[in-house]
């Protein structure tokens, strides 16, 4: 996961030519907790999504994460992303799945 802002994962997309994957959720969210310990720590879904992506989380309740919320309209928790370089929407995935649900979609 790349520590930072979203510019800077734009703009390490935009460097890279990835697109951006961009995680919401909030620390009180079992969902979110779900895809934090049994999803996103698979070998093969880091694999996935390093390939082609720049991952980034986002607390909705902290730091950026209120203006983001509103920027894209996030309305549940976890709200997963695909974003190109410029930050336009490519993709929207809305809640905890399993790890081959996630990869599945990330093909799409």
């Amino acid at each position: 996961w790349l520590e930072g802002a979203l510019e800077a994962a734009l703009a390490a997309a935009k460097a890279e030519s990835k697109l951006v994957f961009f995680d919401v959720g909030v620390s009180w969210c079992p969902p979110c907790r779900k895809l934090e310990e049994q999803v996103f720590t698979r070998g093969d879904v880091g694999a996935a999504l390093t390939a082609k992506y720049v991952a980034l989380h986002v607390d909705a309740e902290k730091g950026e994460g209120p203006e983001l919320v509103a920027r894209y309209k996030v309305q549940a928790y976890p709200t997963l992303l695909v974003l190109d370089a410029n930050g336009v929407e490519k993709g929207r995935l809305v809640d905890a799945m399993a790890p081959e649900e996630l990869l599945a979609s990330l093909e799409k």
